[in-house]
């Protein structure tokens, strides 16, 4: 079985509209394919899906669903887990009825500090300084 469900549009930081996802998956004979757009997080940002937005990700996915003979597609969000800052998965299941979650740690936040580190990312400098400012080189 061939199948993704790791698969970011340009709903979020990814480069390509779904219909693009859809038909390269059909042309390489995937069975299934999963968009997981980057979960709202509440501070602006370049890579997160607009909360907005998630009902017009949901609604394409399914208008493509309906035009598919082999292909199955779903639709879920990767959700970062922020405490005290991030939405309970469980609030976008509820809401938006999804087919799947991917839980994510892409930023940390040390406990009572608002300050957040992105850890996700090809920038050695970043990650190093984030380390150095926030938690003073302590892993």
């Amino acid at each position: 079985m061939k199948c993704n469900f790791h698969t970011h549009s340009i709903y979020c930081d990814g480069k390509e509209p779904v219909g693009d996802f859809v038909r390269k998956a059909n042309e390489l004979h995937y069975d299934e394919l999963g968009f997981s757009s980057h979960a709202p997080v509440p501070f602006e940002n370049e890579f997160g899906i607009r909360e907005e937005k998630i009902s017009d990700y949901t609604q394409e996915i399914d208008s493509l669903k309906l035009q598919q003979k082999t292909l199955q597609l779903f639709y879920g969000l990767e959700c970062d887990f922020i405490p005290g800052m991030t939405k309970p998965f469980a609030y976008y299941q509820e809401h938006f009825n999804l087919d799947y979650i991917i839980g994510g740690v892409h930023l940390v936040r040390p406990l009572n500090d608002d300050r957040i580190w992105f850890i996700d990312g090809s920038k050695r400098e970043i990650y190093d300084t984030g380390l150095q400012q926030l938690f003073d080189m302590d892993v």
